[in-house]
């Protein structure tokens, strides 16, 4: 099969939960046989070399087009006031989509995978197009930034937010009918997908994870909590300002000599959100594998956001006991109490991190089961070789 991905950015380095489901889907499809092509933004913010394109992706053709995709004031001012959603528009350009276009007409795509919402505008100019469209749904996107409007108080923010939410959401609706198919990485996203059109095709594929990659625990800090993710993506910030703010006080009144470890893509070592007794910013850490594994649990506050957390997943699996609240549950099928632990509210947050200190035996009983369940559930070579057999069936379906 010759199948085009379409991406918003290159994903490298594998520092946030986006860019890691695109690289093992890519790299997945291309080691069950897929010829690969990749066209995608090679944005400023996210910007890698010729060399590092060749030396990273050896699997599969890369066509890089740069676009300086960074959010300014300015910016999204002028998308305000010409009635545009700045969320999708930084990600338009003409002359990119033409090229998507001219490659589709010279070469023989048995299918165009986009790669979340933000590569969409790249078919918008395909004309009388025959070949199957699938879109992959990191997220529901609308549903993050209506989530965050519920959050913020300043009532101008709320609005803007508000707004951004239901541009999303007409925008994300009218590309899942423009597809053929829709791959989502949960099944409440799947139900969300469905919901916006209700004769839409829609399957269940996670995110994957490198299985041999894994490598078995470290030394533990006994009574040391950690939080990992891109601090570029505001529910992680927002999830974490409330964890200091809400719980950290509590959980130093109970275990004064406790600590609680940060770290993560776009993180500053100096961010004065995250200052608090007991608390230290790693900012952006060389190996995450390594950070995770030094702490007694991985905890997920998190108020807002869709899809699913490939970090939870990626601790689990390194046998790392995981804290998420019923979002970072969200499209995962794990048991709470079996595979990790659930809080939502404060009392539940300090009964949870009181497990994980005083009953290092259970955490420990709960983390091995968390990690085999992962291992089996999320090995990015079986799930990629599904959906290549999933793409098949739909490309012969098509065909008739």
């Amino acid at each position: 099969m010759k199948i085009l991905v379409l991406g918003s950015r290159i994903p490298w380095p594998l520092h946030d939960g986006g860019a890691i489901a695109t690289y093992r889907m890519i790299k997945g499809l291309a080691e069950a046989g897929a010829a690969i092509t990749y066209f995608s933004y090679n944005t400023r913010k996210h910007f890698q070399s010729q060399v590092s394109l060749q030396e990273r992706f050896p699997f599969c053709k890369v066509i890089p087009f740069e676009l300086d995709a960074t959010p300014t004031a300015k910016g999204a001012l002028l998308a305000l006031l010409q009635g545009k959603n700045y969320n999708i528009s930084r990600f338009e350009s003409q002359k990119a989509a033409a090229q998507v276009a001219e490659l589709c007409a010279n070469e023989k795509f048995d299918c165009i995978h986009v790669e979340g919402l933000f590569a969409f505008p790249l078919i918008a100019a395909l004309k009388e197009n025959r070949i199957p469209i699938i879109l992959r749904g990191h997220n529901v996107e609308y549903e993050i930034w209506s989530r965050l409007a519920v959050t913020t108080a300043n009532p101008l923010k709320k609005g803007y937010l508000q707004r951004l939410a239901r541009g999303l959401k007409a925008y994300e609706t009218a590309a899942v009918k423009q597809c053929d198919y829709v791959v989502a990485i949960s099944e409440p996203d799947a139900a969300e997908f469905r919901h916006m059109h209700p004769k839409a095709n829609v399957i269940v594929v996670p995110g994957g994870i490198e299985v041999q990659a894994q490598e078995e625990s470290v030394s533990v800090q006994e009574f040391s909590l950690c939080h990992i993710g891109s601090m570029e993506w505001r529910p992680n910030q927002e999830a974490v300002q409330w964890f200091i703010d809400s719980i950290w006080p509590r959980v130093l009144q109970e275990y004064p000599k406790a600590t609680f470890h940060i770290a993560g893509k776009g993180l500053s070592k100096d961010d004065a959100r995250f200052v608090a007794n007991g608390v230290f910013n790693h900012g952006e850490v060389a190996d995450a594998a390594v950070f995770m594994q030094q702490h007694a649990a991985l905890v997920v506050p998190l108020h807002s956001g869709s899809g699913l957390r490939m970090k939870t997943v990626e601790a689990m699996a390194l046998g790392t006991m995981v804290i998420t609240s019923s979002v970072g549950l969200q499209g995962l099928e794990a048991i709470p109490n079996t595979h990790l632990l659930l809080a939502n509210t404060q009392e539940e947050w300090i009964q949870a991190i009181t497990l994980v200190f005083l009953h290092p035996d259970r955490r420990k009983e709960l983390a091995a089961v968390g990690k085999n369940w992962a291992l089996s559930h999320f090995g990015y070579q079986n799930l990629a070789k599904d959906l290549l057999q999933q793409y098949q069936q739909w490309i012969a379906i098509q065909s008739k």
